[in-house]
């Protein structure tokens, strides 16, 4: 008698996707390009109080007063930016695309705008960080 083989679950269904980083999407973030910005956290207890307000101020303040996106993407925002650039391409007919007020710009390149973050830690980061 065999065993059953292992039951697959998908991430996107498995999570709340509100409250998830896009990044762990399996097709990533869509981008045209990417820039990468480093930084260190200076030891003391005061100092690591000081970057956790900083976090959670980071991760929950909205992008726009109307709109639900934080400054940090989650997993849903990034799920919702390839169904328009899906919706896009299939619509591609002369109509110009409704532009992303977060990266709206007088750049008409002919590609939809989207902007998405994240932030990640090395495991000396989290360290530093401590417990929250």
């Amino acid at each position: 008698m065999g065993s059953a083989p292992p039951k697959v679950i998908d991430p996107a269904k498995a999570v709340d996707l509100s409250n998830a980083q896009g990044d762990l999407y399996s097709r990533g973030f869509p981008k045209r390009f990417e820039t990468y910005h480093f930084f260190s956290i200076v030891e003391g207890k005061e100092n690591r109080k000081a970057f956790s307000q900083s976090m959670r101020k980071l991760i929950t303040e909205k992008v726009s007063e109307e709109g639900s996106k934080t400054l940090i993407s989650t997993l849903k925002d990034v799920k919702e930016d390839h169904a328009r650039i899906r919706k896009f391409k299939e619509n591609q007919n002369g109509v110009k695309a409704e532009r992303n007020p977060v990266t709206e710009d007088d750049d008409d390149d002919g590609l939809l705008a989207v902007a998405n973050a994240l932030i990640a830690f090395t495991y000396s980061g989290l360290a530093a960080v401590g417990p929250l």
